[in-house]
């Protein structure tokens, strides 16, 4: 395939686009109930993951043992990884890698995969690990990564809005334009 050819083909990529009008303007925006699938995962994670870090950081130095709060935290942080990876690889394939073939908001989605695999990598870590060290590297690094998945998830969110939003305003002008050259009166 030639230079000229691939180019022509990834222009054809990035203009393709859905009615204007329907939702999702762009091939790589998801779906209703796939937003509300991963937001429901995000929002359940993010709120047992703070609370873990709540009663772990704020526990009285008079208490040895995890109080039933953080045991409660910890089930529910637990139990949502797996709904979060799920939701994670239900959108791999239909916006991620879709995202990566239009070219829209790439360094915000590989910084989001980034954060997502080493959170899932320090989770195995902490879990698995049985030195000190590592175990307080692996905690640190999680509890880091984790506040900055909302922000980054929040940040991506924004700039896809925005994506489509010069995308959609695009297409208006585009066929301003064309209405426009089809309908001049000959002068």
């Amino acid at each position: 395939m030639s230079k000229s050819h691939k180019l022509k083909h990834r222009h054809e990529q990035r203009a393709a686009a859905d009615d204007p009008g329907a939702y999702p303007p762009t091939h790589a925006a998801m779906s209703a109930w796939m937003l509300w699938i991963l937001m429901a995962a995000v929002l359940m994670i993010s709120i047992s993951g703070f609370g873990l870090w709540y009663c772990m950081e704020f526990r009285p130095s008079s208490q040895l043992d995890a109080s039933l709060w953080e045991l409660r935290w910890r089930q529910i942080h637990g139990w949502s990884v797996p709904a979060m990876l799920i939701a994670f690889g239900m959108i791999l394939r239909s916006h991620v890698f879709k995202g990566f073939r239009l070219g829209y908001n790439r360094l915000s989605g590989s910084f989001l995969l980034l954060t997502i695999f080493w959170l899932t990598v320090s989770g195995w870590g902490l879990y698995y690990s049985a030195a000190d060290l590592w175990r307080s590297f692996y905690h640190q690094t999680h509890v880091w990564f984790g506040f900055g998945l909302v922000g980054l998830f929040a940040a991506h969110w924004i700039l896809g809005y925005r994506s489509r939003r010069l995308l959609k305003d695009s297409q208006v002008s585009g066929a301003l334009r064309q209405t426009a050259i089809y309908n001049d009166p000959p002068s």
